[in-house]
């Protein structure tokens, strides 16, 4: 779970470094579970999908469901979610367990 955390922190700080506007990812929602860290979320502020792909690429996975999946690395055990709204507005990217990218 370390691992996880550290990684999230530093995807939110590459984020917040290549856009050079830190201030669209300061929010961040915590979800705990009997004192212990279960979800970590960065809540960005009026990002859209367009300006994200700009920055980090397309994704790996495309889900019907509202999320994307990127996932460069099949050896690190985690992927990076992102949560988007039908205007494709971003509302939340999230690092969660790896991902199977089989389509």
């Amino acid at each position: 779970m370390k691992k996880i955390i550290i990684s999230l922190v530093l995807i939110v700080l590459l984020v917040a470094l290549v856009l050079s506007i830190k201030s669209l990812y300061e929010t961040k929602q915590i979800n705990y579970q009997n004192d212990k860290v279960q979800r970590f979320f960065v809540i960005p502020n009026n990002v859209y999908i367009q300006a994200f792909t700009q920055v980090h690429g397309n994704r790996d996975k495309n889900y019907n469901n509202g999320t994307m999946i990127y996932d460069d690395n099949p050896f690190n055990q985690f992927s990076v979610k992102v949560y988007f709204d039908p205007n494709g507005q971003i509302k939340a990217i999230e690092n969660v367990n790896q991902v199977s990218l089989s389509y």
